[in-house]
């Protein structure tokens, strides 16, 4: 765990957060947290992607994906002791567009008007509307952020995108 955590923080660091990164990039830093993450909780959480291979190098924001996760973490798993899957799945969705999106089964759903999800977790938002404001700055009208509770108590990000398969 100590060489997933240095390699993780070094790799984290390194990157410049203005820059953009294949959506491989992106994943294998996901990979690399959430196998910290499992150390935590070996038997609470189980980690599922599904991202096809002509998809890989699309391009996006670094670490963009980062506190959506972290969110699924600390409102999901770190919530419950059902066991949580946490799935990060991405498509085509159309032309010049992609969609990902990470969502979770388990967990404790928020409460009706509030932020947090009845379990003493509160949300302060920050998360959520910081991918929103760096969606908009760097893709204007082009990308969108949509979220919400899921009807089996977990929760659903869910990320439209410019399909950009250049290497910058």
């Amino acid at each position: 765990m100590v060489l997933k955590l240095s390699t993780f923080f070094r790799s984290s660091l390194t990157l410049d957060a203005t820059a953009d990164i294949s959506l491989a990039e992106e994943i294998a830093l996901q990979r690399l947290y959430l196998e910290i993450e499992k150390v935590r909780f070996p038997r609470r959480l189980k980690a599922e992607f599904d991202i096809p291979a002509e998809l890989e190098n699309a391009r996006l924001p670094a670490l963009l994906l980062q506190p959506i996760v972290e969110n699924a973490i600390k409102h999901a798993v770190s919530q419950t002791r059902d066991k949580v899957i946490l799935s990060i799945v991405a498509r085509e969705a159309g032309p010049g567009r992609f969609t990902i999106e990470i969502s979770n089964t388990g967990g404790r759903p928020a409460p009706a008007g509030g932020h947090g999800n009845g379990n003493g977790a509160i949300s302060t938002g920050v998360g959520i509307a910081n991918v929103s404001q760096r969606l908009s700055a760097r893709f204007g009208s082009l990308a969108k952020c949509a979220y919400g509770p899921r009807g089996d108590g977990g929760y659903s990000v869910l990320l439209t995108l410019p399909l950009d398969r250049s290497d910058v």
